[in-house]
């Protein structure tokens, strides 16, 4: 007799989906699941009696045990042995991928994935390195180490310089007025959005690879990106896709805007109608592993850790209380349930639009930002932050667990990389006697604004900083009969004698010069005349920028991240020399056999093409 005991079975009929809620996190289930429509997941479950908060359209079976007779088990046995044997035969990779996935995770520094390695589930970052080919050196070649600029470099193989999305945001002169990088007044929200879908990715310069695969397939090719954030997902989408959709944190749906279509599909009305937000929303954040698997910081406030929307530092985290009545959902994606919810609207996507149901190349673009979240609220050395990264790696481990069985490995080629890390907070460098601090940029134009104001008489010589640009008011300057290259350069000149900055240049330099190599190189990489300052600054080591009340830390370091290839045709292979992140677009258009984008300045990585 083969049995489990002291179990139980929870069957789920899901109609057109069975990702909808993805109960399996939540009731720590070993999950064996359907890629047929109408989807049933079934689940053995370490649980007894009704599980808590399960809605009332789902069925609950409880059973002791699984009884079988020992023929029926050998009989089945053999067939499911025959089964795999027929299905390995098969398992011949297409010509090129049928699907594509890209994630890209804010903030996945790689010392966390060594560092805390050894608590992960084998089946999800573990799994990418084990199978797939691992690139330890992934390189950020430009001075604008922000999440934008980094996300249009993955997608178009090029450097600001050339794609034009030097930062976040950035001084417009026309306007004078700083605007965000996606912000287009043209167009508007759609999906019973709260606030303004003032979108596009119009302010991109050139193509993307996936815009280029659009036009290779003469348009028949899916494009879909999703994020919590509307300028990821947008940036990430370039010119062609057919959707992007993000997170509205005020009604709890997903959302888009009218520069896709004039309505959500109808698939995503359904999927916000569930209301799953109110289920996460319920869920206290508690540690999902004991105690004693967390490294701990002795003294959290100096490692920059702070409340989290109420007195205390420390679990649990009770979101129902957290909630804001105007803002009632802002706190999901600053928690884990935020990414595990991302995941399920991404399988949703994928089944609902039919990607890679085909010979015709899809593409599924995804960016997760709880790292960079919990770190920047609580600190990198936080238990909250480790146990971000632990429920990252289960949602990753379930994603490509649905991926192998819904299409098959072999047919779906997946990277997976980072926008980039956060440095040490200054606070937590400070006591550890390490070098390390914060510039203030009021205190910067402040004491720029007192030099010109003494070398060249009263005047309001600055316009704006931002994103580590200085813009001069070049109206007085000319007014004044100065030569802009002479004010730019006595900048330079009292700048560097600032002890937060390293290094400082004029934009007359990076537009006529040309610099082979080291920090100037970085800055003229990210140069882009149109929208870049007069005076570029970089940092010292370990140095972040001030935050303001309204705004986070922006301030990336200048460090590497890993990048992985998981999928379609790829060996197991561990890359150590250094690879460019421009390099993912040429690398990724080589495999679909068309030319790299427009623009692209990167190179094929030749140890991944097979």
């Amino acid at each position: 007799m083969v049995y489990v005991s002291d179990t139980s079975i929870l069957l789920i009929q899901l109609g057109e989906s069975f990702t909808d809620g993805k109960y399996r996190e939540r009731l720590k289930t070993h999950t064996i699941f359907s890629p047929f429509k109408p989807a049933f997941f079934l689940s053995l479950c370490e649980c007894r009696g009704r599980p808590k908060n399960l809605p009332d359209n789902i069925s609950f079976v409880p059973v002791k045990r699984i009884i079988m007779n020992p023929n029926q088990f050998f009989l089945s046995f053999i067939l499911a042995l025959s089964t795999l044997s027929l299905t390995a035969q098969n398992k011949i990779a297409p010509t090129k991928p049928k699907l594509v996935v890209g994630i890209v995770v804010d903030n996945l520094n790689p010392e966390f994935i060594e560092k805390y390695g050894s608590y992960f589930d084998p089946n999800g970052f573990l799994k990418l390195a084990a199978e797939g080919t691992q690139i330890r050196h992934l390189r950020y070649d430009y001075h604008s180490r922000q999440i934008l600029p980094t996300l249009a470099s993955i997608v178009t193989g090029a450097n600001p310089a050339q794609h034009g999305i030097i930062a976040d945001e950035w001084y417009d002169r026309l306007s004078q007025q700083t605007r965000a990088a996606c912000s287009d007044a043209n167009y508007s929200g759609i999906g019973n959005t709260a606030y303004s879908g003032n979108w596009s990715p119009n302010n991109m310069a050139i193509p993307g690879v996936f815009d280029e695969l659009k036009l290779f397939t003469e348009l028949q090719s899916k494009l879909i990106s999703i994020a919590p954030e509307a300028p990821a997902a947008i940036t990430m989408g370039a010119h062609t896709a057919d959707f992007s959709f993000w997170f509205d944190s005020y009604t709890g749906n997903w959302v888009s805007n009218t520069f896709y279509e004039t309505k959500l599909p109808s698939w995503v009305e359904k999927f916000n109608g569930k209301k799953l937000p109110e289920l996460y929303q319920s869920k206290s954040w508690e540690p999902i592993y004991p105690a004693f698997k967390y490294l701990k910081i002795l003294n959290r406030e100096n490692a920059g850790e702070k409340a989290w929307g109420k007195s205390s530092k420390d679990f649990p985290y009770p979101l129902e209380k957290l909630r804001n009545t105007d803002h009632p959902y802002q706190h999901l994606f600053q928690t884990p349930y935020g990414n595990t919810f991302l995941f399920d609207f991404a399988m949703n996507c994928l089944i609902e639009e039919s990607l890679g149901k085909d010979e015709i190349t899809d593409v599924l673009l995804i960016n997760s930002s709880i790292l960079r979240e919990v770190e920047e609220n609580f600190s990198p050395h936080s238990e909250e932050l480790q146990d971000a990264l632990f429920r990252l790696d289960q949602d990753l481990a379930y994603f490509l667990a649905f991926l192998d069985k819904e299409y098959g490995k072999e047919n779906v080629l997946v990277f997976l990389t980072s926008t980039g890390v956060l440095p040490h907070r200054a606070s937590f460098l400070k006591e550890q006697q390490l070098p390390g601090g914060e510039l203030d940029p009021d205190r910067l134009v402040t004491l720029l604004k007192a030099y010109l104001n003494a070398t060249y008489g009263p005047g309001e010589w600055i316009e704006a900083y931002t994103s580590e640009n200085i813009y001069l008011n070049r109206e007085l300057i000319h007014a004044a009969n100065l030569s802009l290259k002479e004010v730019q350069e006595q900048s330079v000149s009292i700048l560097e004698e600032m002890d937060a900055v390293y290094s400082a240049n004029t934009a007359s330099n990076l537009g006529n010069l040309e610099y082979l190599h080291g920090v100037n190189r970085s800055m003229q990489a990210s140069y882009y005349p149109k929208r870049s300052g007069d005076v570029f600054l970089e940092l010292k080591p370990n140095f972040t920028v001030k935050a303001n009340p309204y705004r986070k830390v922006i301030r990336y370091a200048p460090a590497n991240s890993y990048l992985y290839w998981w999928g379609w045709k790829m060996k197991r292979n561990k890359i150590i020399r250094p690879v460019s992140v421009c390099d993912i677009a040429p690398s990724l258009a080589e495999m679909l056999q068309m030319n790299a984008p427009n623009g692209s300045t990167g190179d094929v990585i030749q140890e991944i093409i097979p």
